[in-house]
C-alpha cells in the first residue's frame, strides 16, 4: 500500500502508480469526504451533475416522507404570503 506525506502547505502528493491507474491529470478536481478518521477523494469527472447524490444533506434537513415535505412548502409558501402583505400595508 502506497503511502504519501502530508507538506507544510497542506498538500498530499498522489502516487504515479495510482494517478495512472486512475487516469488522473494536474489541475483533476475531488471531492474530500471525512468519516471518522478516514479521509476520501473521489475524482470529479464530468460535470455538476455527476455529483447528484454524493453528499447527503444533515440529518435535521432530511424530509422524512412526502408529508413533511407538504408541510415545509406550505410553511414557505405561508410565509411568502404574510410578507407580501406586510408590504403592502
Amino acid at each position: 500500500m502506497p503511502v504519501t506525506t502530508l507538506t507544510s502547505k497542506g498538500q498530499i502528493t498522489i502516487p504515479k502508480e495510482i494517478r495512472e491507474k486512475l487516469g488522473l491529470k494536474p489541475m483533476d478536481r475531488f471531492l474530500v469526504t471525512i468519516e471518522g478518521e478516514v479521509i476520501t477523494l473521489r475524482p470529479l469527472k464530468g460535470d455538476l451533475m455527476s455529483l447528484a447524490g454524493s453528499i447527503n444533506p444533515p440529518e435535521s434537513e432530511r424530509p422524512t416522507d412526502f408529508q413533511r415535505v407538504r408541510e415545509k412548502v406550505k410553511e414557505a409558501v405561508a410565509q411568502g404570503v404574510v410578507e407580501e402583505l406586510r408590504d403592502e400595508v
